[in-house]
């Protein structure tokens, strides 16, 4: 009767540590899915506002994928520009949507993540970096 008990016990406390794990590890993926995609809107801010010629911020005339599925750190990121019409001075939105492990597209078994940041244009701004500043950011999932 103990030895069933005992074994009762155990087989209890395997579970638990197993939940345990699997929370962890949805966790530990949510998370890296979320400074995946929030690389990808650093990363599509510094494309927007280096003034090379490509695919800067006065260019976007209409939504414009700057990355799609890009890699970073075992995830994948998608950027998109989309400028805001009527916005003075000019307005675009930042999209990035991440997935983590990367995949292309994201199965549904995967960590998502979704951010947004509203970029103004400056032209007064001292330095490229200025010219393109931050007005809002949120996160969409």
């Amino acid at each position: 009767m103990l030895i069933a008990v005992l074994a009762m016990v155990s087989a209890t406390s395997m579970t638990a540590t197993l939940t345990d794990l699997r929370i962890a590890g949805a966790y530990y993926k949510s998370i890296a899915a979320f400074h995946t995609a929030e690389a990808g809107l650093v990363h599509g801010r510094h494309e927007l506002s280096d003034e090379d010629g490509d695919r800067d911020f006065s260019d976007v005339s209409s939504a414009i994928t700057l990355f799609d599925a890009r890699e970073f750190h075992g995830g994948s990121y998608t950027v998109v520009a989309t400028p805001v019409t009527g916005a003075t001075p000019a307005r675009l939105r930042l999209r990035s949507s991440a997935c983590y492990p990367a995949a292309n597209p994201c199965p549904r078994s995967h960590a998502r993540a979704v951010l947004e940041t509203l970029l103004e244009h400056d032209p007064a701004g001292a330095t490229p970096r200025d010219r393109v500043r931050l007005i809002a950011w949120r996160a969409l999932n």
